[in-house]
């Protein structure tokens, strides 16, 4: 299992790639980890699952001009991780595709009873 952020690496390809390669590429990747065509069996498999995940995020990123720009010029001024730090303390890029939300729930008895409940779906990006 591979823990690969850069969306060039997940789709096989190098910084200078044109359009045309990221679409034969994402199609290629699509169709090897897809649920339906995987070879032994169409089962849940959490890593195939995973793999198939960051091959759509990556695609999401590099398939649009100014997503991919942004991504590009971020890469360039992130010097990366440095030698003392763990990968996790490492500074994420604006694009990374991931956000993470934290709750916190106090205990106790509370005033009112919450009658709904809290779904967090996609972002939804207007033009």
């Amino acid at each position: 299992m591979t823990t690969e952020r850069n969306p060039y690496r997940v789709l096989g390809l190098t910084v200078d790639a044109s359009q045309t390669q990221i679409v034969r590429a994402y199609r290629r990747l699509l169709h090897a980890h897809h649920p339906d065509t995987r070879t032994p069996s169409p089962t849940t498999d959490p890593v195939a699952d995973e793999e198939l995940q960051r091959i759509l995020a990556a695609y999401a990123l590099l398939r649009d001009p100014a997503r991919r720009a942004a991504y590009d010029r971020a890469a360039a001024e992130d010097p990366g991780p440095a030698p003392n730090r763990s990968p996790a303390q490492a500074p994420r890029h604006p694009a990374s595709g991931t956000r993470r939300v934290r709750v916190v729930v106090r205990r106790g008895t509370p005033r009112r009873a919450i009658t709904f409940s809290l779904r967090i779906g996609p972002l939804r990006r207007h033009r």
